[in-house]
């Protein structure tokens, strides 16, 4: 049965609603934190696709706050012109980060290909898959645009957190759609990167003590990611499928991605030692050390 709040539920669903915002919150900042330590520090080097993502995965929370004000009138609904707005944000989305890790996990591939082959990393290939996550959110966000044409269909889902033209719309089965193709394309990487890390174990081993964007722990990294996210949109298709409403729990669980995402691919030992450099006023050249310095040559900061 659909969660549906009401007045008599009304001090529960405060609380679930204050959860949700403070969870969204939350993973947005760890990414907004995360990026910052990166970006600052003069020790730690990542490349473009991986600031790509982990903005990509800060801005997604935020869009389920625009209509954050308006989440505890259960009998008022915002204007129609921000939930209009919300909605095309929300259906684009889930695609944007999809694309973001895809393009991250493409960006590791080809830096492991140029790696054990000695051959130059294409610097084309890099610029495209920076702003592939952004060319996604924009299509998704015309796409909705246009087919979000009868605006009743747009108000605040069951639970009242945020506005949506319901699961079983047009734009939310694109948005699968661009979903599960980028989950496809994962697998097929993830194949490749298995294929040459076997038949080039022996080189592998030397690539990932110079550089540790290349380790054997990052690519593990991927494999639970990747085993996470594929739940996750399995769990969306049913929904979608089955055409059922989404409650509160599951809205919670969506805008913790991002934190996930965080984990995986951000809390290294590097971003953590900055931290606790700062936090503790020693300076960042306490943390250059073979064990957690990243050759700017490989994977450099413009």
């Amino acid at each position: 049965m659909a969660y549906t709040p009401s007045l008599d539920n009304n001090k529960a669903h405060r609380s679930l609603i204050i959860a949700f915002d403070l969870v969204a919150i939350f993973s947005s900042l760890f990414m907004v934190l995360m990026v910052i330590a990166a970006w600052l520090s003069p020790y730690i080097h990542r490349t473009k696709a991986w600031y790509s993502m982990c903005i990509s995965f800060a801005v997604f929370p935020l869009f389920y706050l625009v209509n954050a004000a308006h989440q505890f009138r259960l009998e008022q609904e915002p204007p129609i012109g921000m939930c209009l707005f919300q909605a095309t944000l929300i259906y684009g989305g889930p695609p944007t980060i999809a694309t973001a890790v895809l393009c991250y996990v493409l960006d590791v591939a080809l830096g492991l290909h140029s790696a054990l082959f000695n051959k130059p990393k294409s610097a084309k290939w890099a610029f495209r898959l920076l702003y592939i996550p952004s060319v996604i959110l924009l299509m998704v966000w015309c796409i909705s645009i246009m087919t979000l044409t009868s605006t009743d269909a747009v108000a605040f889902e069951a639970s009242h957190m945020f506005c949506t033209a319901g699961v079983d719309s047009v734009n939310a089965k694109i948005a699968a759609s661009l979903v599960a193709a980028d989950l496809l394309a994962m697998i097929g990487i993830k194949v490749w990167i298995i294929i040459m890390i076997v038949k080039n174990w022996s080189a592998f081993r030397s690539v990932g003590n110079t550089n540790k964007d290349l380790r054997l722990s990052v690519f593990v990294r991927f494999g639970i990611f990747s085993v996470m996210i594929w739940a996750a949109g399995g769990l969306a298709a049913a929904i979608i499928l089955t055409r059922k409403d989404t409650g509160p729990t599951w809205n919670i669980l969506l805008v913790t991605v991002p934190f996930i995402g965080g984990l995986a691919f951000g809390t290294h030992k590097e971003i953590a030692k900055t931290w606790l450099c700062w936090i503790r006023r020693r300076p960042l050249s306490s943390i250059e050390s073979p064990g957690f310095y990243l050759p700017a040559t490989t994977t450099g900061k413009d």
